[in-house]
């Protein structure tokens, strides 16, 4: 299992996602029980997407991440339950933050919100960043968004698109 999170690591440290995806869906066949093999999986798919043309394809590998993060999550959250250890805060916020960007680009933007804000709650010190990377999501809502007279309707106000960002550690 090991040798197969060192060939992912190094394929994503070169860029190639895809070979990191086939690499990591295979060890979560092999032990679907280990966090970590979800969130590099998760990152995988993330950092696969800009690389996909057809915008089906970018928007599968999102949606992928957004599943692979969220199981890492579960599975951490029940490895803390049966025996918690001092860094498993950290690390639960770190998958969170990593979901929300993942749900900021398959355009889950309140999602997204909230999984950075439970980042900074498990892991205060971190918080500056979380909360960097959710002013980032606000940010560019808010740019999507424009101005509209009083005497505009509802059902006539623009919605959010898809948005892209940098991925934050």
């Amino acid at each position: 299992m090991n040798e197969k999170l060192a060939v992912a690591n190094q394929a994503m440290q070169t860029g190639d996602f895809e070979t990191a995806v086939t690499t990591l869906s295979e060890a979560t066949q092999l032990d679907p029980s280990r966090d970590l093999l979800w969130a590099r999986l998760g990152d995988a798919n993330l950092g696969a997407g800009p690389k996909q043309t057809d915008t089906t394809q970018k928007a599968k590998r999102y949606g992928d991440a957004v599943s692979d993060y969220q199981k890492a999550i579960d599975l951490k959250k029940q490895a803390m339950a049966a025996s918690p250890k001092p860094e498993d805060g950290k690390t639960l916020a770190a998958y969170y933050n990593n979901l929300g960007q993942a749900e900021a680009r398959t355009g889950q933007l309140e999602e997204s919100v909230k999984a950075y804000d439970q980042a900074a709650q498990l892991n205060p010190p971190g918080a500056a960043q979380y909360y960097y990377n959710q002013g980032a999501v606000l940010t560019i809502v808010a740019k999507w968004t424009k101005p509209t007279p009083l005497s505009t309707s509802p059902s006539q106000l623009i919605q959010p698109k898809r948005m892209r960002t940098t991925r934050r550690a």
